[in-house]
C-alpha cells in the first residue's frame, strides 16, 4: 500500500475496520492523524456523505482522489451503543402494515425471508402493526467498530450510507446486535437481511429467522374492536367490544373508511391484526330473496327499480314499529314498508302512494300474498297530505346502486323531501342513505338510528321526528 500523498512522517498500522473497509491505514507519527485511501469512486461516495452536519462527523484535513486525511482519531469506544444512542433523533409511533414500518433495506425483504427459510411471510409483513420509530439522520446500520474516539467526541469513519433523512433506530438497532444485545427489535430484520443475504453471514441468518418468528406469531384469540369517528347518534357498541379476529375482520371490511353523515368511520383493534380479504358470501340466492320477502317464492312481484330500493322485510318491519292509526307510505314502490306498516296490529289503515302505477299493482299483489290490504293512490307524496294521517314514511330515491357513498345532500334526493315535510304535521320516519348529511334535513328536531340487518351490516339510516 503506498504511502499517503500528504505531507510528515507517516507509520502503516492495523486498521481493525469492518469488512467494507481497509485493513490497513497510515498515522502521522507527529499528531496522530490517519489518512485512509481507496479507489476514487469509494473515496468520492465518502465525501459526500461526509459534507453533512451531524456530532459524528470527523474533521477532514485534506484530501485527494484516493485519499481522506482525518484528524486524530483515538480507539474504538468502550460503548458504542451508548455512542450511537447519543445521536439526535426524534421519536414518534407509526402505525400500517408491518412492512411499511420497517427501515429501508438494500435487499427485497420478502425474497430474502424466503430464501433464508422464513414461513407465513405475506401474512406476518402485512399485519397491521404500532412501532415507535426514530426518525433523522441515519447510516443505515452502522457497525460500532466504525466509530472512533476523537477528543471528547465519538465519530465515525462510513459514510457511504448516510442519509440525512433516515431511520436512526436502525442504526441503534445494529449496534446492539453486535455486542449482543438481542433486544433489538423489528428495526434489526433489514440489516440482518442484509448481513445474512449479501454477507452470507450465518449468525445473521440464525438472528434474522428468531426474530422473524417472534414477528410472526398467531393471532390473538381475542381482540378489543373500536368503531373511531361515528357521528353523535350512532350507537357503535354492536360492532365494538372483544371478538374473536376472524369477527373483527368482518367489522373492519364493513366500516372501515365508511362515510356516515360527514364522519368517516375508522375500525381499530387492540392488539392490531391485518384486514386480510373481505369475507366471502357463500349464502344461495334463495337466501338473498328470502332476506327480502320470506314468501318471495310464492309468486312476489318486483321490477328492477323496485328491487333495488326494496327494504328487506325484517328491515321493514323494524321500520314501521311502533307506529299506530292511519300510516301513508308517500314512495310505495313494490310495496314493502306498506306491507309492514299493514301487518302492524297497531295501524287502522294504509294508504300506498306512488308515481308508477305499474309499481303499485305490484304492491298490492305483494301485500296480498301476506293478506295485508293496502289502499292505492296513483300520483305524488304531496298530492294525499290533505287526507288525514298520524304517520308518514317516506323512502325517496337515492339514485340506485351506484348513489354517492361519500357524501349526499337534500338536492341529491330527486323528491320534494323539503316541501313534503314542511305540509305534515304527523309522525315522520324516512329512509336515507348513510352517506346523507343528517344536518341537511329540513323541519327538525329528529332523532337518527343506524339500520343493520341480522348479519350486523348498517344498510341505511332511518331519520324520525
Amino acid at each position: 500500500m503506498p504511502e499517503p500523498p500528504f505531507e510528515g512522517d507517516w507509520l502503516e498500522e492495523e486498521s481493525e475496520l469492518p469488512p467494507g473497509g481497509p485493513r490497513r491505514w497510515w498515522r502521522r507519527i507527529s499528531d496522530g492523524s490517519v489518512a485512509i485511501g481507496g479507489p476514487p469512486r469509494r473515496v468520492a461516495t465518502e465525501l459526500v456523505g461526509l459534507q453533512a452536519e451531524h456530532p459524528a462527523r470527523p474533521g477532514v484535513l485534506d484530501r485527494t482522489e484516493e485519499w481522506i486525511h482525518f484528524e486524530a482519531l483515538g480507539p474504538a469506544p468502550q460503548d458504542p451503543l451508548k455512542a450511537v444512542g447519543a445521536w439526535p433523533a426524534t421519536s414518534c409511533v407509526r402505525e400500517g402494515p408491518l412492512y411499511t414500518l420497517l427501515p429501508p433495506c438494500a435487499v427485497q425483504i420478502r425474497k430474502s425471508l424466503r430464501r433464508i427459510g422464513c414461513r407465513r411471510i405475506d401474512r406476518s409483513l402485512d399485519r397491521p402493526a404500532r412501532l415507535e420509530v426514530l426518525e433523522g439522520p441515519s447510516f443505515g446500520g452502522i457497525h460500532g467498530a466504525w466509530l472512533r474516539e476523537a477528543g471528547d467526541r465519538v465519530v465515525a469513519l462510513r459514510w457511504s450510507r448516510y442519509a440525512e433523512e433516515g431511520r436512526p433506530d436502525l442504526d441503534r438497532a445494529a449496534t446492539a446486535w453486535q455486542i449482543g444485545d438481542f433486544a433489538a427489535g423489528p428495526a434489526l430484520l433489514p440489516h440482518l437481511l442484509e448481513e445474512a443475504v449479501l454477507g452470507k453471514d450465518d449468525e445473521a441468518r440464525a438472528a434474522a429467522l428468531e426474530l422473524f418468528a417472534d414477528l410472526a406469531r398467531p393471532e390473538p384469540l381475542r381482540v378489543e374492536v373500536t368503531v373511531v369517528g361515528a357521528p353523535l347518534w350512532l350507537d357503535t357498541a354492536r360492532w365494538s367490544g372483544s371478538m374473536r379476529p376472524r369477527d373483527a375482520r368482518r367489522v373492519m371490511h364493513q366500516l372501515e373508511g365508511m362515510c356516515v353523515s360527514g364522519h368517516t368511520l375508522h375500525v381499530r383493534c387492540e392488539p392490531p391484526i391485518r384486514k386480510g380479504s373481505a369475507p366471502t358470501r357463500c349464502e344461495p340466492r334463495s337466501t338473498r330473496r328470502r332476506r327480502l320477502f320470506s314468501r318471495w317464492f310464492q309468486g312476489v312481484q318486483t321490477d328492477e327499480q323496485g328491487l333495488v330500493s326494496l327494504t328487506p322485510e325484517a328491515l321493514a318491519e323494524d321500520f314501521v314499529a311502533g307506529l299506530s292509526g292511519r300510516v301513508i307510505d308517500g314512495t310505495c314502490g313494490v310495496g314493502a314498508l306498506a306491507i309492514a306498516a299493514a301487518r302492524n296490529p297497531e295501524v287502522e289503515a294504509v294508504l300506498a302512494v306512488d308515481t308508477d302505477m305499474g309499481r303499485l299493482r305490484m304492491a298490492a299483489h305483494n301485500a296480498g300474498l301476506y293478506g295485508a290490504t293496502l289502499g292505492l293512490r296513483h300520483g305524488s307524496a304531496l298530492d294525499v297530505l290533505w287526507e288525514p294521517h298520524d304517520a308518514l314514511l317516506l323512502d325517496p330515491p337515492w339514485g340506485g346502486r351506484d348513489y354517492d357513498r361519500k357524501g349526499m345532500g337534500l338536492a341529491d334526493l330527486d323528491f320534494p323531501l323539503a316541501e313534503v315535510l314542511e305540509r305534515t304535521s304527523a309522525h315522520v320516519r324516512v329512509k336515507l342513505p348513510r352517506s346523507f348529511r343528517v344536518s341537511e334535513l329540513p323541519g327538525g328536531p329528529w332523532r337518527f338510528r343506524a339500520a343493520v340487518d341480522g348479519r350486523g351490516i348498517f344498510k341505511f339510516v332511518v331519520a324520525e321526528r
